[in-house]
């Protein structure tokens, strides 16, 4: 992560800030590494809740989505915790102030073809790329939020199963060079046709840069 302080945490989500500010040293969604310097995260999803750990932890500041009572750090109130996640790590991206950032995707093929750019790109420049397959709405902040000074170029993998997800995936990061590797079947029975398929695939390109270029299989 790059140098970011708590001040600049709270104008990003719309809040005044008047305490005693400092650099914060991570963002976390995990409640069983968070560390007492780091802003935490409270993601709700379909098996679990994270504002039931905030008594157990200790933190910088908490984002949340709904007050709880009795805690020792300071909270804010957020309608989404995963757009404010995209908002921070969207922040982190820009202050690294990257030389090259290459966006994919694709129904096969995007972590052999991220691999392949990652691997030219890692010649000239020191490159940041999507671990695993950390492709989605949280995966790609996680990704953008690894980012630091020393990081010259990046290549991240994006991944869908419905339209407008990698349109939000893709205004989280400025692109340089975005590749769409193929169109296939996966999803269709979300999307319901491969004409849908690349629809939603070429969603990527609200992301490019304004000279930013395209690359389709």
């Amino acid at each position: 992560m790059t140098e970011m302080k708590l001040s600049e945490i709270y104008s990003l989500l719309g809040f005044g800030f008047d305490g005693e500010d400092r650099l914060v040293s991570g963002i976390s969604t995990d409640s069983r590494t968070v560390s007492e310097n780091d802003v935490f995260v409270a993601l709700v999803g379909d098996r679990f809740d994270a504002h039931d750990f905030l008594p157990s932890i200790k933190c910088a500041l908490a984002i949340c989505e709904r007050e709880v009572q009795g805690l020792s750090f300071p909270t804010v109130i957020v309608p989404s915790c995963v757009k404010a996640l995209g908002q921070i790590a969207s922040l982190n991206a820009q202050k690294a102030g990257l030389e090259k950032v290459v966006s994919l995707t694709g129904s096969v093929g995007k972590t052999t073809t991220k691999e392949f750019c990652s691997l030219v790109l890692s010649k000239k420049y020191k490159t940041r790329k999507t671990e695993g397959n950390l492709n989605n709405h949280i995966g790609v902040p996680k990704t953008l939020l690894a980012l630091d000074s020393s990081d010259r170029a990046l290549v991240c993998e994006m991944g869908m199963s419905a339209r407008g997800e990698i349109s939000y995936l893709a205004s989280l990061v400025v692109s340089d060079i975005a590749i769409i590797t193929n169109v296939g079947h996966s999803h269709i029975e979300n999307l319901g046709s491969r004409e849908n398929i690349a629809l939603a695939k070429l969603e990527i390109v609200e992301g490019l840069s304004k000279d930013g270029i395209l690359i389709l299989n």
